[in-house]
């Protein structure tokens, strides 16, 4: 048992192999500086360069390096064949788009969803959602990576509302997204969602 971040920051240090968390975390806890009582000058230094390398990406690519563990292609290709696998159970009446979503945690496995809709709009659940919630009942809520796709296997982002779940758990989480040219890009979800909202 331990701090998550001190946990990743090791195994990625000393190359540690088939280490993952295995049950979710008890408290959830933030990281601030401190600077004596008084000493406006430091603390307004500090908070102006945190905002400066928040801006300029240069703490989401310090983030990246030392807590997320990149995707391969073969964990690409597998999402991808489960969340194109998922479209086929979509429940799309209305829309006549039927949504695939895979969700691949630490654990290394895939959680799928599809869309559900409903006459009713508000009881419509996305498939984005349907994976998300599929993975956090099992207890498996460190994300590592998460895709849609769309029938015509065009891979899109997650909507502003999953943006925030997935968030939720983890700021590292990649999202995969197609560049409009066939490329894949892995980006995090704080890079999609930088200022989520938080219960403090």
């Amino acid at each position: 048992m331990g701090s998550e971040k001190t946990a990743l920051f090791n195994i990625r240090k000393y190359n540690l192999r088939d280490v993952f968390p295995v049950s979710t975390p008890l408290e959830v806890s933030s990281l601030y500086y401190a600077v004596k009582k008084g000493n406006h000058e430091l603390l307004g230094l500090i908070d102006e360069g945190m905002q400066r390398i928040r801006q300029d990406g240069t703490y989401d690519r310090i983030y990246r390096k030392w807590f997320v563990e990149e995707l391969t292609q073969d964990e690409v290709r597998r999402m991808l064949e489960k969340a194109r696998e998922a479209t086929f159970y979509a429940y799309a009446p209305y829309s006549n788009i039927p949504v695939g979503a895979a969700v691949l945690t630490s654990s290394g496995k895939i959680y799928t969803g599809c869309n559900v809709e409903n006459a009713i709009l508000g009881y419509t659940e996305t498939a984005m959602k349907v994976a998300l919630y599929k993975a956090i009942s099992e207890g498996d809520t460190h994300f590592k990576a998460v895709l849609n796709v769309f029938p015509d296997n065009r891979i899109g982002a997650p909507a502003p509302d999953e943006r925030q779940i997935i968030a939720e758990f983890d700021k590292g989480t990649l999202v995969v997204i197609d560049d409009g040219r066939g490329n894949y890009q892995h980006l995090m979800i704080s890079q999609l969602l930088p200022f989520p909202f938080q219960m403090e």
